[in-house]
This record gives C-alpha cells, sequence and structure tokens, in this order.
C-alpha cells in the first residue's frame, strides 16, 4: 500500500480491521478449502470423521454441541436424541425441530446466551454439529459463528451447501441413521441428559422464567408462548407462524416431562412469504396429521388469509385451535435499529388495524373466545386442550404491552436470566483470600485497599512479605487465590469436566468472582495489584468494574496481544505447555517440568543469582494442583484475552518489571511511552513513577524483591486520584487496638471421622 494519487492523506494500504481476521489467516496459511465436501456415498459418513468423533465423544473430554433445525418427523427427533446421548452432546435445539421441550436438551439456549459468560469464545467448543434445517435464533447463530470449533459438521441428505456464514469446515452428505449407525459399530455408548454443567444453567433459567412468565396483570407475547407450550396436549401437534409468534415459542417454551409427551416437530412457515394461507396450511397440516393441532399466529398474519376462516367452520371442520396474538399489528419491527426513527416506524412499519375478530369468525361461524388477561387465556386454551370433542375455535389474545413495552420486555426477561446466570456460575468458583488491616499512627485505619492477585502456579501466600510492609504503612491488604491455585474453590474440584473446564476457568467469570469477594468483604474501591497473570486479571477487573478501581497496578503482565495470529500462536504454545504439565503427575515429574520451565530467559538466572529465595519458592509451586494449573493456564491465556490497552492509557495505571527481564522491559518501554506522564500531586508532593524497572531482578519481582515492590505500591497512594477515607475510628477510652487481623478459610484432612461425646461419628 502508499499514498492515493491525488490524495496524500489518504493510503491504500488495507484495514487490519479487514486483514488480521480467522478467514484470512486460513487463506494465508493453506491452500486447502475453508469447507471440505466429504466424497463419501450417503449411506456412509466419512470414517475420519467418525474416528475423530469417536475419539472426542468416548472419554468425554471433549465439548461438542449438536445444533438442531428443523426436522420432519418424530421418528427424525428420536434418532438426534440418540446421537446427542451417544456423542455426550449438548443439545441446543430449534422449536421447529421437535426436541426444544424433551429433557435431554438444553432447555432456553437463546435466552441462556444473553450472558456474556457463555461467549462463544470463553467457551472452547471442540465440534458444533448442526442437524436438520436452519436455526431460528440469531443468537444461537452468531454463537456458532463465533465458536470457530476445530470441526463444524452439516449433516445433509443430500451434498448441497447449508452455510451461509461459510463457517462450516466438513459438508457431510449422510443420513441421521447413517451416522448413528457408524457410532454404534464403533461401540460408542449413550450417556443419559445433557452435560452438568449446561443441565444446571438450563434449569436455572427455567426457574427464573417461571417466575417472570407467571399469570400477573401483564398479559404479553412471551406469556402466551409459554403458557402454550405448557398447556398443550400430550401428543398435540402444533404449527407456528412466522414473525414474533415463533420466535417466542422458540424464546420461552417451556419444557415437558411427561413420558407421553412425543416429540412432534412443529410446522412452520418461513421465508419472504411466510405470513401467506397460513391458516390454509394449518388446517391442511391438521388434516394430515389427523389429530387436534394448535396454530399460533399473529394478527397480521391472520389478516392475510383471514378467507381461510371458512375451512374451520361446519361439522366436519378439523381439530384446529387458532391462537391469535393481536399486537395492534408490526409488533416485530420495533426490535429492529428502525424503531429509533420514530418518524419512519410509525407511518411505515407498523400495522395498526381496527380488524373485529369476534365478527369475522361469528360470519364465518367458528367458535371464539377473546382474552384480555392471562388468567382468561390459561382458562380458555387449557380448555381447549382439555376438551375431548373436535372442531374448530379460535382464542385471540389481546395482549397488554405496547410494541415498546413489548421490546422492554424482552430485554428484561433477557437481562434478569443473564443475572441468573452470573448467580449460578459464581456459586460454582470460590476465591481463596486473607485479609489484613494496618494502622496509622494515631490507631485509624485508612481507606486504602490493595487487592492482591498472584502468578501463575502461585498463591496468595506469595505476597506474604509485600503484605506485612504494607500493612506497616497503615494499609488494608486482600491476598487472594485465583482458580486453580491454593484455597481457592471451582466446581467439582479436581476432576472438572469439559464444559466446567472452559465455563469457570477464563478471565470473564473470575473477574467476575473477585467483584464478587469485593462485595462480600464490603471493599467499596480499592487499588488492585497483580502479577503476571493476575496483572491480567487486575486488568480485566478495571476494564469491567471501572468504578470499584482507585488505581491498577500491573506486575510483568501483558496488556494483551494485538494480532489475531499472535494470539493463536500463543494459544498453541500455552495448550503444549498445558499437556506437558498434566503428564506430570509425580512430585518428580513435575519437579523436572519446574525446573525446566524457570530456566527460561525472562527468569535471567533466578536459581543462580538467588538460591535461597529460589528454594523456597519451589517448595511452594511442588504443592500445586497439576490438573487445575494446566486448566487455568489453557483457560486463561494470554491468546484469549481481549485487549486491555486502553486501562494502561487511563491515567491511574501502574507497571512494573525485572530490568533483567529482556520481554517485559521491552513491553514495560511501549507502556511507559503510552502513559502521559505527570509531575506533582495537589499536595505539593513528588508523583511516583507510572512505569517502574527494578534493578537486579528477572520476572519474579514479587519473589525476588518483595520490599522494593511494597515500596512502589506505598507509593502510589501519594497519587491525587487516591483519596483516603478512615475505615475504623476507636473511641478514646479504648485499652486494646486490633493493629492487624487476618482471616482466611480453614481446611483439616482428618485421618478419621470425628466422634460425638455419645460414641457416634459427626455428621458432616
Amino acid at each position: 500500500g502508499g499514498p492515493v494519487r491525488g490524495s496524500p492523506e489518504r493510503t491504500s494500504e488495507w484495514s487490519r480491521h479487514y486483514v488480521d481476521t480467522p478467514q484470512m489467516h486460513h487463506w494465508v496459511a493453506t491452500t486447502a478449502p475453508q469447507s471440505r465436501y466429504l466424497q463419501t456415498p450417503r449411506s456412509c459418513p466419512d470414517p475420519r470423521l467418525v474416528r475423530e468423533l469417536v475419539s472426542l465423544a468416548s472419554e468425554r473430554k471433549g465439548r461438542i454441541i449438536l445444533l438442531v433445525g428443523s426436522l420432519r418427523s418424530a421418528e427424525e427427533a428420536m434418532m438426534v436424541e440418540d446421537l446427542a446421548q451417544r456423542l455426550g452432546a449438548a443439545v441446543f435445539a430449534d422449536i421447529t425441530s421437535g426436541l426444544r421441550q424433551r429433557p435431554g436438551v438444553v432447555h432456553y439456549a437463546d435466552q441462556m446466551l444473553h450472558s456474556r459468560f457463555l461467549a462463544a469464545e470463553l467457551l472452547r467448543v471442540d465440534v458444533l454439529l448442526h442437524v436438520g434445517g436452519p436455526l431460528c435464533s440469531a443468537r444461537l447463530n452468531s454463537f456458532a459463528k463465533a465458536s470457530r470449533p476445530r470441526m463444524h459438521i452439516r449433516l445433509a441428505p443430500a451434498p448441497v451447501r447449508l452455510d451461509h456464514d461459510h463457517s462450516v469446515t466438513h459438508h457431510m452428505p449422510c443420513s441421521l441413521r447413517a451416522l448413528t449407525e457408524a457410532l454404534i459399530k464403533k461401540g460408542l455408548q449413550p450417556c443419559a441428559g445433557p452435560p452438568l454443567f449446561w443441565k444446571r444453567l438450563s434449569e436455572a433459567t427455567g426457574d427464573i422464567l417461571d417466575t417472570l412468565l407467571a399469570p400477573s396483570e401483564t398479559f404479553s407475547e412471551p406469556f402466551v408462548a409459554h403458557a402454550v407450550s405448557r398447556l398443550i396436549r400430550a401428543g398435540g401437534h402444533l404449527q407456528i407462524s412466522s414473525s414474533m409468534p415463533i420466535r417466542d415459542l422458540d424464546f420461552f417454551a417451556r419444557p415437558r416431562v411427561e413420558a407421553t409427551f412425543v416429540p412432534n416437530p412443529p410446522m412452520a412457515n418461513r421465508g419472504a412469504a411466510g405470513i401467506d394461507g397460513v391458516i390454509s396450511t394449518a388446517v391442511g397440516f391438521c388434516r394430515g396429521v389427523g389429530a387436534p393441532a394448535t396454530l399460533v399466529i399473529g394478527d397480521v398474519a391472520t389478516l392475510h388469509d383471514i378467507n381461510a376462516l371458512q375451512q374451520l367452520a361446519g361439522s366436519d371442520a378439523p381439530p384446529l385451535t387458532v391462537v391469535i396474538v393481536n399486537n395492534s399489528g408490526g409488533g416485530i419491527f420495533n426490535f429492529l435499529p428502525i424503531a429509533r426513527h420514530t418518524d419512519v416506524i410509525s407511518e411505515f412499519f407498523n400495522e395498526p388495524h381496527s380488524i373485529d375478530f369476534a365478527a369475522a369468525c361469528q360470519a364465518f361461524g367458528v367458535a371464539y373466545s377473546r382474552c384480555e388477561s392471562a388468567q382468561e387465556f390459561e382458562a380458555a386454551y387449557g380448555c381447549s386442550q382439555a376438551s375431548r370433542t373436535d372442531g374448530a375455535r379460535v382464542i385471540e389474545a389481546r395482549v397488554t404491552p405496547s410494541h415498546s413495552e413489548n421490546v422492554s420486555l424482552h430485554k428484561e426477561i433477557g437481562q434478569a436470566v443473564a443475572n441468573r446466570i452470573r448467580l449460578e456460575l459464581l456459586s460454582q468458583v470460590r476465591l481463596g483470600w486473607s485479609q489484613s488491616f494496618g494502622t496509622n499512627c494515631d490507631g485509624s485505619c485508612t481507606s486504602t485497599s490493595f487487592v492482591l492477585l498472584h502468578g501463575w502456579l502461585g498463591d496468595k501466600e506469595d505476597w506474604a512479605d509485600s503484605a506485612s510492609i504494607l500493612c506497616q504503612q497503615g494499609h488494608r491488604v486482600i491476598c487472594v487465590d485465583l482458580p486453580g491455585h491454593g484455597m481457592a474453590q471451582v466446581g467439582a474440584g479436581k476432576t472438572q469436566e469439559a464444559w466446567e473446564a472452559a465455563g469457570l476457568f477464563n478471565l470473564a467469570i473470575v473477574t467476575e468472582a473477585l467483584a464478587d469477594l469485593f462485595d462480600r468483604l464490603h471493599v467499596e474501591q480499592a487499588i488492585i495489584v497483580g502479577y503476571s497473570l493476575g496483572g491480567r486479571v487486575a486488568m480485566s477487573f478495571a476494564s469491567q468494574h471501572q468504578s470499584r478501581v482507585s488505581g491498577t497496578v500491573a506486575l510483568s503482565a501483558h496488556p494483551g496481544l494485538k494480532s489475531f495470529s499472535d494470539r493463536q500462536q500463543r494459544l498453541l504454545q500455552d495448550a503444549a505447555l498445558a499437556e506437558r504439565l498434566n503428564s506430570c503427575q509425580t512430585l518428580e515429574l513435575l519437579s523436572d517440568f519446574l525446573q525446566a520451565w524457570y530456566k527460561a530467559p525472562l527468569w535471567a538466572g533466578f536459581s543462580q543469582r538467588r538460591p535461597q529465595v529460589f528454594k523456597a519458592m519451589m517448595r511452594k509451586r511442588l504443592l500445586a494442583s497439576v490438573d487445575l494449573a494446566a486448566l487455568t493456564l489453557e483457560g486463561m491465556s494470554l491468546g484469549r484475552q481481549p485487549d486491555y490497552w486502553s486501562v494502561v492509557s487511563s491515567g491511574r495505571f501502574w507497571y512494573a518489571y525485572g530490568a533483567l527481564d529482556q520481554k517485559f522491559s521491552s513491553l514495560g518501554n511501549e507502556v511507559k511511552h503510552l502513559i502521559q506522564p505527570q509531575s506533582t500531586s495537589p499536595r505539593g508532593q513528588a508523583f511516583t513513577e507510572h512505569v517502574l524497572a527494578l534493578p537486579d531482578a528477572g520476572h519474579a519481582i514479587v519473589e525476588e524483591c518483595p520490599k522494593a515492590v511494597a515500596e512502589f505500591l506505598n507509593s502510589i497512594t501519594q497519587h491525587s486520584n487516591i483519596q483516603p477515607a478512615r475505615v475504623f475510628a476507636p473511641q478514646s477510652d479504648m485499652d486494646l487496638r486490633i493493629c492487624v487481623a487476618t482471616s482466611e478459610p480453614l481446611e483439616l484432612a482428618l485421618k478419621a471421622p470425628l466422634l460425638l461425646s455419645r460414641g457416634d461419628p459427626m455428621p458432616r
């Protein structure tokens, strides 16, 4: 690239936004196509692909998602269910699959994805297997596109391109039955239910939605969808119209646990002509299946086919219940960006009408009920499903929220689900911590709180010397054990399910667990300090919870890699290192691993320069949990970290590194050029340098020079943005003053159960 002729201020060089993408790097790195069409007979799936699936599924170590679009029959739905159980896959089922309400799937997957803690890049999906037709949910489609799994397989009975996002890596032209039989031949046994991680989140989401969508004064579209899904008769058939009805049923359909509930795939008209002829289609569908059916349709779609009501009259009318959701027309357009332009949307997109559906039904001689409350609708629709008599009926649901209120309601529901997911995930993560209080010369405790975060393979005890000095200076100090280290507790302990390993060992959830710890310890604001991995957690916390951070200090920590290729390379390096660490299941092997690890250049000969300090550190490192440390390394890899350079330039950021650590010396200079220097504080005191190189130290500056680190941190409290305030002011007549107090969780390993005084074992 270069200057553009006639416009020298412009350049023809391509923007990194277009060049630094996964697709472009794939194109540069290999001549292989993005998608491979497997040339195998349609009756036989590709054997190499089957072997890979079996390898991942047999040990239950792979994270496999089965995306299920529209299916043609209950038989197909049962085959997909069996396929999912053999693969141990989490099933994200579209409402038109017939599986959306079955016990073995992830219910409310669309709503759960409102949570940023379930982002595709955090969950590290290994395989996406898409069967059936396209998905209704935009969130599920975006999740599939963003996940970038090792294998994105599109199973279809014919070699056609079903990949509008160009993300499929393997097109497999074979039948469901053929793939299932191939897995059976490989000896892959089914397992019951979805993975525990998803089952727990799904149940939590169901609890909050049952509460939010219970009958109330607000008679809403989400309530109608939820009510139809739970009241429709077992074995009943469903047709869903386009626009909001199919979306709301996909969002809010409640799971059914009855053994008699047959997974009959609902019928749906989608596409450009999706609101034309819907009632006529439903009549034909109902007659075709020869069983009672329900049609959920909007008011505008009803108007487009209102003459079809004549087919619901008479003694030979099909047993069809038509639920008309009347929101006064065109409500779906208020979910689009055009809704911001009120002058345009009112005139050109909303479709208000004054049609009297009661009069229309009376004219055609069709039974009709009008419902204006949730209770009335439950009674009318419940009666229609309990009735043993044949014949058609129309139930008009006159929902009360306006278009804008309906949009707000959907957002509120999504936010409530996201909050519930957050709480459920945080209940699985408990950080270890210790807390110490220092005092001023007058005996009062200052409000300057330091939260100290250790590096990889370390724990809160790494800060012991620095924390002691800070307490002597009168500061409150909280030292934290991050997940996989020290006293921190995550999920099921050392044996993590594959999904838990991804969902609970990542920067996003650790950051939120730290915010939860702030709440529990009543820390309103603190200087957050992190070394190496802990420094990256500190920057993450500062980016997400700015109001709770009076200053951010990163010690030998990276604010983030700037190119996709660098991030990919780091991911591969950390994956290889985690694999090596996982193989160290004896103390001798772990010792060899650590000796090799600390010979890397960034440690600058630590073991020779400070042998006693190094030996003391090694004794602590040998106590590390190999499995959990490996999970932390992969899940919180620098290659997965967002860009935190904006935190560096925030004006409340400090950085320190060892002068002998060449890698972070270079990074420190880059940070120094980014931070604007300031000279003195309003109180006339000299500011500390925002970037400090500690002489004669390598990467492990917390271990090598704890006193210098503590002095650096203490000097930061003179910064004008950090205002001291009293936390504890003892009365002048008090004789007892607590200078330092420490609290932390305590675990005791008992060789035998404790006995009560009467001789019985103490219950756990």
